[in-house]
């Protein structure tokens, strides 16, 4: 959180904004390529796996996609965005209990 508030201060006077973005469960290939490794031959698919993770961790109960998270990184590029300096935002479906 300190990273984006100091380096904003930093920068914004060369109309450079900075923000961060702290992502949760993004479902990459990587996550299927090691759930499906951990449940070979097990009765559980690597879907089941996946959907169990998701529910014990993130309180929306499943992965974001690339494209979701993706899509938040669009609108801080965007015009919509201009008044957002310095700030931290957390894309992770309720998983991390912060109080910013």
């Amino acid at each position: 959180m300190m990273f984006s508030k100091c380096l904003s201060e930093e920068v914004i006077k060369h109309n450079i904004q900075v923000n961060c973005i702290n992502p949760g469960l993004i479902l990459t290939p990587d996550w299927k390529k090691t759930a499906a490794q951990l449940t070979a031959g097990t009765e559980i698919t690597w879907a089941q796996y996946l959907d169990r993770i998701a529910r014990d961790n993130a309180p929306i109960g499943q992965f974001a996609t690339p494209e979701e998270l993706a899509d938040f990184f669009v609108f801080l590029c965007s015009p919509r965005a201009s008044y957002c300096v310095g700030s931290t935002y957390y894309v992770d479906g309720g998983w991390l209990k912060v109080v910013a």
